[in-house]
């Protein structure tokens, strides 16, 4: 990321919105906001110092955070690739697993150790070999000239780098990792804040726990055991709302059970059920399973619009009587689909409206 500012004269004033380096050339683009410019006219560049300020934070961070993946991580880690922004840095470096919490903390630490430290920043400008020979670190694939521009973080890191950097480590003030990901095989992603933007960052996180703290009354450092009863609570709520559930679709289905008996003598039970899950209705297929062994039982109910079903047939009945063959016959005349085994297939149609005509068809299937 680039300077910007202002090119100030009693003629014009010219508002910069970036910077390059292309070759020598440092390549300003901006908009004449007020006059004309003219060729031989003397002005006045005026940086944007916050801006500037905010992104060499960034940019020393990362020379920092590399030395400390490499402290922590191993001699293996390499720079693959960056974007340093007034408000945020990214960082890709190769390694070959993610990093765990007790790492991140690692690093972290050490960064802000070296901040702590207000250590000097040494910028040079040295021939290619000369750098090379003290050690300096130069980017796989990057092209230099003759002549390098090395950044030293004193006792710290040693690299090429043409980037704005803070003069002292101290003035980044306080650094914060983020995330942490995989971009590719074998690279990873750190983003991170540093400087101003890693203390409204904290100024954000403090005032949410705040706001969390109020909500649910209870004091800041309390608030991930509050947290932890909550979830606990609620899933004893969910599985006792479940057993509620489950009970009063059984005797829903118990009261409505009209057992029948084909011309074989083999009984026969359809039952259309309320129920909001598929898991439901195979408790209540358990249920009346136990207590009626040897019938063949077909459950429908409307789950979510749909005519979702279960058949059951007893394991002594399966030569004749297949549950998946047999469902996936009803279902077909009606636009839906089923399968499973012989002694148990589940099935479900697209409409509802049709639950009556299906029982109907069941009864038929199995020769009533």
């Amino acid at each position: 990321v680039g300077d910007k500012g202002t090119i100030e004269s009693d003629k014009f004033s010219i508002e910069v919105l970036d910077t390059k380096k292309i070759g020598d050339l440092i390549i300003h683009k901006g908009k004449v906001r007020v006059g004309k410019v003219s060729e031989g006219d003397s002005a006045t560049l005026i940086v944007e110092e916050r801006l500037r300020e905010n992104t060499a934070s960034h940019h020393t961070a990362t020379h920092l955070l590399q030395s400390a993946l490499q402290k922590v991580l191993g001699s293996h880690i390499k720079q693959a690739g960056s974007l340093v922004e007034p408000e945020r840095f990214r960082f890709d470096f190769t390694h070959f697993a993610p990093l765990k919490p007790e790492e991140i903390s690692e690093i972290e630490y050490l960064v802000n150790k070296w901040i702590r430290e207000n250590r000097k920043v040494i910028i040079q400008n040295l021939p290619y070999e000369t750098a090379i020979k003290t050690g300096a670190m130069a980017i796989f694939g990057e092209k230099y000239g003759d002549i390098v521009r090395v950044v030293e973080v004193d006792g710290v890191s040693k690299e090429f780098c043409g980037g704005t950097h803070q003069i002292e480590t101290g003035r980044i003030g306080f650094f914060k990792i983020l995330s942490e990901e995989s971009v590719a095989s074998g690279v990873r992603r750190i983003e991170g804040v540093a400087g101003e933007s890693a203390f409204r960052w904290v100024q954000d996180i403090y005032n949410k726990l705040n706001s969390l703290s109020i909500i649910l009354k209870t004091p800041v450092k309390d608030i991930e055991d509050k947290i932890q009863k909550m979830i606990k609570r609620e899933r004893e709520i969910e599985k006792e709302l479940e057993n509620y559930k489950n009970k009063l679709a059984s005797i829903q289905a118990k009261e409505s059970l009209n057992v029948k008996e084909n011309k074989e003598g083999i009984k026969i039970i359809a039952s259309q059920i309320s129920v909001s899950d598929i898991n439901q209705m195979r408790n209540i297929l358990d249920t009346l399973k136990d207590k009626e062994k040897s019938a063949i039982i077909f459950l429908i109910s409307e789950i979510e619009g749909k005519a979702n079903c279960l058949m059951y047939v007893p394991e002594e009945l399966t030569a004749k009587y297949d549950a998946s063959a047999m469902l996936k016959n009803i279902l077909s005349q009606f636009g839906g689909r089923g399968g499973g085994k012989k002694s148990l297939a589940q099935g479900a149609v697209p409409d509802s409206k049709n639950i009556t005509d299906i029982i109907k068809k069941f009864y038929d299937v199995v020769g009533l």
